[in-house]
Formats: structure tokens, C-alpha cells, sequence
């Protein structure tokens, strides 16, 4: 495949073939585990642990290196130390609409309604309901 289509060629066809993989694969499953803090029981948290890869296994690369452990220095257990932060924010407001963003606005609405080389249809309100 790669002499013919070359490295570029080799790749889409991976793609393509796991994306079809996957359509046949069995789906992902896994456990769902949810906890709150005793003092503040409004925040919950929850967290998805994997129990069958299913149809994500076909997208896993095999490595034969060792995975580094991603979990921090001097964490003992899930859920043992925590420390509440609330951060209260708010979205900026949207920029005024412009006399040029109102005229485009227009111009898109029209061409839907118009199209070249076709009159524009109206069903009457008292048309019967087609039958099939």
C-alpha cells in the first residue's frame, strides 16, 4: 500500500479501516463512580472508570514502553484531601451587530428564500395533509 499510494496512502487506509472496526466492535462500557463532599453535598463529583474498551480498543496504540504513573507525588487515595475553590465568572457580552454583519444577515435570509430559477411556493393553510 505505502509503494503505491505512499505514506500519506497508508495512513488514510488505517483510518479507514479502524473507523469501520469500530462499527463492528462491541460497545464501551464502564463503571461510573460518584461521591460528594460531606460539607458541601451540592458538589458532586463523578468519574468514569473503563471496564470494557469495546469500540475505544480498536483506536488504542500498543506501546512497548512503560507508561509513567500520571499521578501526583504524595497523593495517598480518591477522595481523602480536598479543598474547595469556587470561581464565580462571566461571559462578555456579544459585540453590537454592525450595519455590514446586518446587510450579510439579510442577503443569506433572501438567497434561502429566492433561488434562481425558482418562484418562491406558499401551501395554502387549507391544503389537505398528503396521504402516503
Amino acid at each position: 500500500m505505502e509503494t503505491k499510494f505512499g505514506a500519506l496512502g497508508k495512513e488514510i487506509y488505517e483510518l479507514l479501516a479502524k473507523n469501520y472496526l469500530t462499527m463492528l466492535a462491541p460497545d464501551y462500557e464502564y463503571d461510573q463512580h460518584r461521591g460528594h463532599v460531606e460539607k458541601y453535598p451540592s458538589f458532586v463529583g463523578s468519574l468514569n472508570v473503563p471496564a470494557v474498551l469495546g469500540w475505544k480498543g480498536v483506536f488504542v496504540a500498543e506501546d512497548d514502553e512503560p507508561e509513567d504513573d500520571d499521578a501526583p507525588s504524595g497523593a495517598t487515595a480518591l477522595g481523602t484531601i480536598v479543598k474547595p475553590f469556587v470561581h464565580e465568572g462571566f461571559p462578555t457580552r456579544p459585540p453590537h451587530p454592525t450595519m455590514g454583519w446586518l446587510m450579510k444577515q439579510l442577503e443569506n435570509a433572501a438567497r434561502a428564500l429566492v433561488r434562481p430559477g425558482r418562484a418562491p411556493t406558499r401551501k395554502s393553510p387549507t391544503t389537505p395533509p398528503a396521504r402516503l
